[in-house]
This record gives C-alpha cells, structure tokens and sequence, in this order.
C-alpha cells in the first residue's frame, strides 16, 4: 500500500492565511509579512505536488490545491484593495475571481446570525424583501450556477466549501420566512441601514481609489521621493563646502576676501536648491490637503451611521451600520497614519532647507568675526570621547531610574541586555574616531524587542583632526539633525524610547541650542521616542529642550560628571567668592544659601546636593537647617570668611 503523505507538513502557512477574512488580512498583517507569506505559500505548493499530490486521493488532492490556490488569491486580493505594488502577484487571477471574493466577503456580516435570527431579523418589520437579504440571496445562488464557469476548477471547488454554509444559512432563512409569513414586504429601516452602509462602504472605496491615484499618478509621491533624495545630496554638497569655508576662517588660512567670494558664489547655488525645495513643499502641501479634505468626509460619514444605530431598534440593523463604522475608523486611522507619513516627509524638507539656511548664516556670522573657534587639539578630542564612555559605564553600571514618556511612568532599570561601542570613522588609534556607546533594555519572552536606549556620542568634524590635528568649528544644527532623524525614525518605528546624549568639545552654534530648546524643535520632533542633549564637556554645560518632561526627569543621565564631580562642583559653587560675597551681603550676621538657589544654578539632583553639603558640614564649613517657613537653607560658618 503506498504510503499516505503528512499533509500539515506542507498546509502550515496555508492554514494560517485561511483562519483570516480579506479584512483582518489586509489590517493585521503588514506588507512584509504577507509577502513573507507568499514566498512560504509558493514553496509549500512546490514540494506538495513534487512530494505529496502522487501519492494522495484525487479528492483529497482537489481540497489541498484548493487551500493553496484560495490562500494565494486572499493575499493577492490583500495587494490590490491596499494599492501595493506587486504587479506579479496581483496579476495571477482574474478581476471576476477578485470579485467573486468581494462579494463574499462584503456579506460576512450574516455568519454571526443563525437561521432564526435572520428570520426574526426580516419578521419584526412588514414588507417586501429588503436589498440587503435579497442581494445576498440572489448573487449567492446566481453565482453558484452561472458565475464560476472560466474560474479554476480548484479555485471554485474551495470558494463553494468556504462559503457554503453562509449560502445554506440564508436560502433557510428566506425559505423559512416565505413559508411562516408568506411574501416579503418593505422594511423601511432596514432598508435605510442598508443604503447607508452602501454609500458608506462606497465612499470607503472611492476615497481610497481617488488618493491612491492622487499620491501614485497626479501628484507622483513616488517621484517627489526621488527628488527630495536628489535635494539631499546637493544639500550635503553645498554644506560641504560651506564647513570647509568656515574652517578656512576660524584658521584664518586664506585673506577674508577671497573666502567672502567664494561664500558668494554658494549663496548663488543655494537660491536654486532652495527654490527647489519650495516647489516641494507646494506639492506636499496640495497631498496633505487631500488626505485631510478625505479624513474629514470618512469622518462624518462614520458620525452619521453611529447617529443612525442609535435610532434603528432592531439590533441586527443597528448591528450592520455599527460595523460599517467601525470599517470607516479603520479606514480613518490608515488614512491618518499615511497624513503623518506625509506631514513626516514636507517636515523633512522643511528641516532640509532651514538646515542649509542656518549654515549660510553662521558662515556669514564666522566672516563678519562674531564668531570665534574654539580650538581642539586630537589627542583632547580623544580624551573627551574615552571619558564620556567611561562616565557612562560608571553611570549605568548601577541601578538607574528612567523616566520613560512612552508610558508615563518611571522605571528602574537594574542591569542592560546589550551593550556595544561604535565608532563615527575608522581612523589610526591616535586619532579620535567619534565614538558612541550604546546600552539597550529588552522587554518580551519569546520576541524580544528595544524598550529603552540610552547613547552617548561625541560628534567631531573628524576631517580637521585628520587633515590639521585640530577643531576650532563648533557643532552645527546640520551635523546634529542628520543622526537624531535617524534615531527618530528608528525609535519610532521601533515603538521605544531613546535618549540620546551629543557630546562636542568645540561646543555647539547658538543656532542649535536656540533650535534643540526652541518651539520649532519641538514641533518638528514631537516624537514622545527621543529625548535629545546637548553636552559641552568643556564648559560643563547642558543644553536640551524643557517642553519635553522626559528631558527634565532624565537630565542627570546627560551630566557630564561623575556623582564624585558632581559633588566637588557643587561644594567649590558654594564656597565660591561671588556666592559668599551675596550671602554676606543678605544677611551679615548670619549668612546662608538656599538649597533651591543651589538647584537652580548648578541644575543638580538633590540628592547630589545634600551630598556636597553634607561634606561641607563635615569639614566645619557650615551646617544645613530647615527654616520655620519649611525651606532647607545651608548656614555659613564663620571660619569660612577667614581664609
């Protein structure tokens, strides 16, 4: 006897597909995984027929191709309605098989309803036959007998199992009516639930259609793209130049003429790429139009089924237009998803074109002398890119609490799944590369993914320490947002939380602190993903933006001391001349110092604080009290006047 096959060795990924309607297929499952599934579908089908199709019953054989052939034409039906471009799949079945499938699928509504529901569903409300139920009925039994003749045999035998049943349950249910109660008549609301739920359900498709040909035809997304790529290029181009300008200056290597004529002739380039840019971001801005102009008719259109369910009594009907609404949500969260697709996109040119705006006047502001460098040597360099390693593996090898904006709440975060160093540029080990080091928090069992990241980065213009052994230009906002719109981007895609720490011995432009901690930052880059600091190791300060809560909560994570630093500056801020001096000056007899106003002005945790003045107590420098008003005031020690 010849030997059966395992079918389950070859049905796997099939079965999988057919569990889902065209619907939650199309939603649940995104463009990557279907594909995926596709490729797994063609493989199984493949070793079926070579390994297994031989050895099986030929009725056996007509339901597994069936299973195949149906799986395929859902995923491929899963392309066309979402417009994905996969003309090779999308290609191997007829429109009347995709519309087959439409019809069945559009009526899914009746497999939660058995045959006396239905029934009853008709009974409550006196009248002919109403379109819902008729349609349903005719186009099931019509299609049964007439419609299938051209499609696949196989194809056709797995459509008639699939839906067989819903087909029985409402021949029943209609037969079953005209034999209690005789002829249908007119049921108003149910009629009107049903018109509704068909205009709804062709908006649905007509808006859809109407901004697939907008975005892929009319306007050309695809293009617009390419085009900002192009932008893109040139953008670095020209701020290639203008760095290399700007170092001339700060070096002070050519005459200030010549270099204020060679600015000249990139203003000249940079009029045309911005002229560009603007073009752009009109075209954006007719897309953005449309996605809002179809977001606010889905929406409406969602109001008025829901206004409707309300008034119709009958649950089944009310039940039809509550699912419909439901279908036009989805269809409105897609649609909203794709307008911050697009608003991401006009964002990014917006970003491109003050990016370049902003290095032509600080160029400028380099060759009118408001602008002076500060010079780093290599092996400086390299020493403040090894310490902010080392002070971030001291900070984080304790337990650490990380507020994190994702979900509102802070965490404590004992110990880190991963931890790795990366390196800007590949250079000879005198030299510094631009080094980061990154700790990264999993959550998950068997899937593990990003929860939260932490960075640190010192950023360098790696090509003057290469070329000159030295810096003098500070960071700029165009060497900034290149890395963070990455790191947003992969943090929101990711749906986790990354603080990232940018490190510049030569300090930083005014232009990107003003923008970090300006209202344009935070429109720009809303992400509640990352949080953004601007360190200067040199002068010990910190720059981020305070509309951002997770950037206060967070912010000794940037501080560029070590808690033992940390404490000695605060101790050495309090005994400090200029602060003994207005203690004296506020209260002579007994001088004092606010904690608040130590908090204030050295922006440390109080914890760090209590620490130093605790120290300082210790060593008869004073003592710290709370006043009767209940505000911990440190008091002075006379010995610390004589000195």
């Amino acid at each position: 006897m010849e030997e059966m096959c395992d079918l389950s060795k070859y049905l796997g990924t099939a079965e999988v597909v057919l569990r889902e309607d065209l619907e939650s297929l199309s939603r649940l499952f995104s463009e990557e995984e279907r594909i995926e599934f596709w490729n797994k579908l063609k493989t199984d089908l493949r070793r079926y027929l070579l390994e297994c199709s031989p050895k099986v019953p030929r009725d056996v054989d007509k339901v597994v191709r069936g299973k195949f052939r149906f799986a395929q034409l859902l995923l491929a039906a899963s392309f066309r309605v979402r417009g994905e471009e996969h003309p090779e799949i999308v290609s191997m079945f007829k429109d009347k098989e995709y519309d087959l499938l439409f019809d069945f699928e559009k009526y899914k509504i009746f497999d939660n309803l058995d045959v006396s529901d239905i029934v009853e569903f008709i009974r409550m409300r006196k009248g002919r036959v109403y379109e819902f139920v008729m349609e349903y009925y005719s186009k099931q039994y019509n299609m049964l007998e007439k419609t299938w003749a051209d499609i696949v045999g196989d194809l056709a035998f797995m459509i008639n199992l699939r839906y067989k049943h819903r087909r029985e349950k409402i021949e029943k249910a209609v037969m079953e009516y005209v034999r209690r109660y005789g002829l249908l008549t007119t049921i108003s609301e149910i009629e009107e639930a049903i018109k509704k739920t068909y205009e709804a359900d062709e908006l649905r498709r007509k808006l859809e259609n109407e901004i697939r040909r907008k975005i892929e035809l009319e306007y050309n997304i695809p293009m617009l793209e390419e085009k900002l790529r192009v932008l893109e290029e040139e953008r670095e181009r020209l701020l290639s130049r203008l760095r290399d300008l700007e170092d001339k200056v700060l070096r002070e290597a050519e005459e200030k003429s010549v270099l204020a004529s060679a600015f000249e002739k990139i203003k000249a380039e940079k009029e045309k790429l911005l002229k560009e840019h603007a073009e752009l971001i009109s075209k954006l801005k007719r897309v953005e139009a449309v996605l809002t102009e179809a977001a606010s008719k889905l929406e409406s259109k969602k109001e008025e089924l829901l206004n409707l369910s309300k008034r119709i009594e009958r649950r089944e009907a009310s039940g039809t237009l509550e699912s419909e609404a439901e279908l036009l949500a989805k269809t409105l969260e897609e649609l909203l998803s794709k307008y911050d697709e697009y608003r991401s996109l006009y964002d990014r040119v917006l970003t491109e074109k003050q990016m370049l705006e902003n290095k032509l006047r600080e160029v400028e502001a380099v060759l009118k002398g408001e602008v002076k460098g500060r010079p780093i040597l290599s092996s400086e360099a390299k020493a403040f890119e090894e310490a902010l390693v080392a002070k971030m593996s001291y900070k984080l090898s304790e337990p650490v609490k990380i507020y994190d904006p994702l979900e509102g709440k802070v965490k404590t975060i004992k110990s880190w799944d991963k931890r790795f160093e990366y390196s800007l540029a590949e250079l000879e080990n005198k030299l510094p590369k631009g080094k980061g080091v990154v700790y990264v928090k999993e959550k998950g069992v068997v899937f593990r993914r990003k929860e939260v990241v932490i960075e640190a980065l010192t950023l360098l213009h790696i090509d003057s320490y290469k070329n000159q052994g030295f810096d003098v230009r500070p960071v700029g906002l165009d060497d900034v947002v290149d890395i963070l719109s990455k790191r947003i981007s992969e943090a929101e895609k990711g749906k986790y939380y990354h603080v990232l720490i940018v490190s510049s011995p030569t300090g930083f432009t005014d232009k990107v602190v003003e923008y970090i901690g300006g209202s344009e930052f935070h429109r720009m880059f809303t992400a509640k993903h990352v949080t953004v600091y601007l360190v200067d190791p040199v002068e010990g300060s910190v720059f981020y933006n305070e509309a951002d809560k997770a950037a206060k909560e967070n912010y000794s994570l940037a501080l560029p001391y070590l808690p033992e630093e940390r404490i000695l500056r605060v101790m050495n801020y309090v005994l400090s001349d200029e602060v003994l001096g207005k203690a004296v000056a506020r209260a002579p007899s007994k001088p004092f110092l606010r904690i608040d106003e130590i908090a204030k002005e050295t922006k440390e945790t109080p914890d760090i604080i209590r620490q130093a003045l605790l120290r300082l107590e210790r060593e008869g420098k004073g003592y710290a009290k709370i006043t009767p008003s209940g505000i911990i005031v440190f008091y002075y020690s006379s010995g610390v006047f004589r000195r």
